[in-house]
């Protein structure tokens, strides 16, 4: 098993988590901050990066990579660029989801794109109530569906969950679960039998809690 971080424009890999070395100093794509505000996810046997943002502006670009060290820009355009999208492999699709427009305030959105190459974006038109527009969310794949978990709105922080099979038809399943409403949190699916595992985030402040489910 290895791990990867992808701080600034570095590449670090470990195989054990304990150890780890730096692959490469300085990466393709330009410099960005705060993972949690771009999209890292594996998909097809790549690394892909979807956006992100250097502090003021919002990245719409796309790469992808097969080992962390070697990149390849798919897209320098793809989509309006945002800040705290979320993006997910489900079957044979990326999808990225959410966000805002600048890192301060700026407009909420929870407009969803998708590829099936990496290289052509599209709007998803949902067929179906959805989540309200909100930024920082979770989202982790279980059973063959996404699940879009609490994130924070132009209003308030939120704690509600949506399943979709291929984002256009949405099924909420609660709009308050039994965990305090936060974003920026960890999400994991499938971790020893586990259903979901939810860890930390952010409401008015940074939390330590964590939280998991069995169904």
């Amino acid at each position: 098993m290895h791990f990867s971080a992808f701080p600034s424009k570095n590449s670090i890999d470990s195989s054990d988590g304990t150890n780890w070395e730096k692959i490469i100093g300085t990466a393709g794509w330009s410099a960005r901050a705060w993972s949690a505000h771009q999209g890292i996810v594996q998909w097809r046997d790549q690394l892909w990066l979807v956006g992100g943002h250097n502090g003021n502006t919002a990245y719409n670009d796309v790469w992808m990579s097969p080992d962390g060290v070697e990149w390849t820009q798919t897209n320098n355009n793809a989509f309006t660029g945002r800040i705290g999208a979320a993006v997910i492999g489900l079957k044979d699709k990326l999808f990225y989801i959410g966000g805002s427009t600048t890192l301060a305030g700026g407009t909420f959105v929870n407009t969803v794109y998708s590829t099936s190459d990496g290289v052509q974006w599209s709007t998803v038109t949902p067929a179906s109530s959805t989540f309200s527009a909100r930024k920082d969310v979770m989202v982790a794949v279980s059973g063959g569906s996404a699940y879009i978990m609490g994130g924070q709105t132009s209003s308030d922080y939120v704690n509600d969950i949506w399943a979709t099979a291929d984002f256009q038809s949405f099924t909420q399943v609660t709009s308050s679960a039994t965990w305090s409403k936060r974003s920026q949190s960890a999400l994991v699916a499938g971790l020893n039998g586990l259903h979901f595992v939810i860890v930390g985030g952010r409401s008015s402040s940074a939390l330590s809690s964590s939280y998991q489910s069995a169904s």
